[in-house]
């Protein structure tokens, strides 16, 4: 007798039949008229007279069910054993006071990497143990060892950029860096700016590529946007206060613009690399020009060459053989002269000894 049901797809063949596990637990195997075979694991609605699969067949294909619901069980607990979630970063803040330094941070808001930019970044770290903490301890930390190796100082002008790179929702220890930078600053009776600037994961990953930290990247594309002569090679080896007022800026206004909006820096980023990529096409233009300008330059000569006049060549062809022919006549008659000099000196010569 035949009946309507419904059935998971575990296995199907070349020759047109497929294996389904039914609600009821049950595995049936099923001619498929339709022209092309289920996947694996659709549901599929058959009509069949129930004829169950083998014994056999049972026990192979509950052993494949078996093994892959225990493949789904296995993965989630093996990730968290080799990545748990407590080292999982969230969100990577920079700190630019030249030193600078990189924090990647968890969900928690705990620090769970730490990486130096530049020599003095590593040579401050050196002595930090800044793993595992909160990211507020580990930002106090680090503004007051500047302070003692006199990075930061009463007598110059300095500024604490923070730049948080991230796609996700920050935790809100995060949000507190800036406050609590500006509280130690000021306890040491050192006059700052403590700025913080939120990009994307992108801006963060293009900075890494260019062996820069992120805010002195941001900072970077802001100075190139206002016409400022900066490099980021001047950038990786000085403060960001000196160099842009080398180059004739003010720090304090390039901070504001790229803090006040997130979505600026995409899009100054995004028209930089509009303007590298038609710079890149001009001079790949430019090049092709040259190019069919020397292979113009080839056709015509091999032209000129093919279309010169074949009556000109011959006439001067029988202009060199004539020239050619003279010469050797006038050899001839040279010798001929001199034979005939010869025999009147030997003739006058037998005179003299006859007389």
């Amino acid at each position: 007798m035949s009946q309507y049901n419904k059935g998971l797809v575990m296995e199907t063949s070349l020759n047109g039949y497929i294996t389904v596990m039914t609600t009821q637990g049950e595995f049936l195997k099923i001619p498929w008229s339709q022209k092309s075979l289920p996947n694996v694991g659709n549901e599929v609605e058959f009509v069949h007279a129930a004829t169950k699969a083998g014994f056999f067949q049972q026990r192979y294909l509950m052993a494949l069910v078996a093994s892959v619901a225990l493949i789904f069980l296995i993965i989630p607990i093996c990730l968290g054993i080799l990545l748990p979630e407590s080292q999982i970063v969230v969100a990577y803040i920079n700190v630019d006071i030249n030193p600078s330094f990189e924090l990647g941070i968890n969900k928690k808001g705990n620090v769970v990497e730490v990486l130096g930019l530049n020599d003095d970044g590593e040579k401050i770290l050196q002595n930090l143990e800044l793993i595992s903490i909160p990211i507020e301890e580990a930002m106090e930390i680090l503004t007051t060892a500047a302070i003692q190796e006199k990075y930061l100082t009463s007598d110059k002008e300095n500024t604490v950029l923070i730049t948080v790179s991230s796609n996700e929702q920050l935790p809100r220890k995060v949000k507190n860096l800036e406050n609590k930078v500006k509280r130690i600053l000021q306890e040491n009776n050192i006059t700052a700016g403590a700025d913080t600037i939120e990009v994307s994961e992108e801006i963060h990953k293009i900075a890494k590529e260019e062996n820069i930290s992120t805010g002195k990247y941001v900072l970077y594309m802001e100075a190139i946007e206002e016409g400022l002569d900066v490099s980021l090679d001047d950038l990786r080896g000085d403060s960001i206060i000196n160099v842009v007022k080398e180059a004739g800026g003010v720090p304090g206004q390039l901070i504001s613009k790229v803090k006040q909006d997130k979505d600026r820096i995409q899009e100054i980023h995004q028209k930089q690399e509009e303007r590298k990529r038609k710079n890149q096409e001009d001079k790949n233009i430019k090049k092709d020009d040259n190019t069919d300008k020397a292979q113009s330059r080839e056709r015509e000569l091999e032209d000129k060459q093919q279309s010169e006049d074949p009556d000109d060549n011959e006439e001067n062809e029988e202009q060199l053989q004539e020239a050619g022919k003279q010469k050797t006549d006038d050899l001839e008659e040279r010798k001929d002269i001199d034979k005939w000099g010869n025999k009147l000196n030997e003739e006058e010569h037998k005179k003299g000894r006859q007389n």
